[in-house]
């Protein structure tokens, strides 16, 4: 009876041991014995002497399999996400700008300095384009042509030659370019502050609602927007935050204990059945070797 017994028993026993101890050794030493100066084989354990390795691996695999830029990207563009953003904008749309813009700057005094410098880079660009040749010989031509037009049926108009023309429109041209450079940058300062400051108190929606913008055009220009947005700021992201180094960085400084312990909370139940599975398998070939 015992015959039969017996082989099947030691198989288990050898196979579950076998297996324990391989589970063990993938931890354990935790740190490297030294004998006579020399390093013992297989010491430290697997994972605490592959930690350096191990940490890379995850980082690298953690950073490309969840946080590659088409994953995050699609999780700000689902549609409940896409949607509370876009709901979140509008509702922003409806607040003055004067407060929008403090609480985006962070302060008011923030705030009149962004004021004050889009006023002046909206000056110098109205000013350059008030400058530009082409505008101001248009405002020539069309005046002296207009009043050429209205002297040519009397008597003058045998005095207005092409040549006599040419000359007045280049005098004008002359003086409103004079005009411009004189008077232009302090005019344009006060009339573009001066608006800026009334749109303060305005909401964007108000803004909108006067340019003739609809609600449902002003939320598709907002859901273009923010898809943008994020498409842009997505691998700005990505590239500044470094996942795989981030997280290859902390498993690096974790301590060879709390590197187990990790491991242990994800693959605790596998790794009890790989111990079990041995023993199953021991018993097996102790049966077998009962037939042969």
């Amino acid at each position: 009876m015992w015959h039969y017994i017996i082989p099947p028993l030691i198989g288990a026993v050898i196979g579950y041991c076998t297996n324990y101890i391989a589970v063990k050794m993938l931890f354990r030493p935790r740190n490297e014995i030294k004998v006579l100066g020399r390093t013992l084989p297989f010491t430290p354990g697997a994972i605490p002497k592959n930690k350096p390795r191990l940490a890379k691996a995850i980082g690298e695999v953690v950073e490309n399999t969840f946080f590659g830029e088409e994953t995050i990207s699609a999780q700000f563009l689902s549609g409940e996400a896409e949607d509370n953003a876009v709901a979140q904008l509008v509702r922003g749309m409806d607040r003055p700008i004067e407060d929008l813009g403090i609480s985006v700057l962070g302060s008011e005094e923030k705030y009149e300095k962004g004021l004050d410098r889009l006023s002046e880079i909206l000056s110098q660009q109205l000013l350059q384009s008030l400058r530009s040749g082409d505008t101001i010989r248009a405002v020539s031509d069309t005046a002296i042509d207009k009043l050429v037009d209205q002297f040519r049926g009397g008597m003058l108009g045998m005095f207005i030659t092409d040549s006599f023309v040419e000359s007045a429109k280049e005098m004008v041209e002359a003086g409103i370019r004079n005009e411009i450079d004189a008077k232009g940058p302090e005019f344009l300062d006060r009339m573009v502050r001066s608006q800026m400051d009334t749109w303060s108190s305005d909401s964007l929606s108000e803004i909108a609602f006067e340019a003739g913008y609809s609600d449902e055009r002003v939320e598709r220009i907002l859901r273009k927007a923010y898809r943008g947005a994020v498409k842009s700021a997505v691998p700005a992201l990505l590239d500044r935050i470094n996942v795989s180094g981030m997280i290859e960085e902390k498993v690096n400084d974790m301590s060879n204990e709390q590197l187990e312990e990790l491991v242990l909370s994800v693959m605790k139940r596998e790794l009890n059945l790989i111990v079990n599975l041995g023993a199953l398998i021991g018993l097996i070939l102790g049966c077998l070797n009962l037939l042969f």
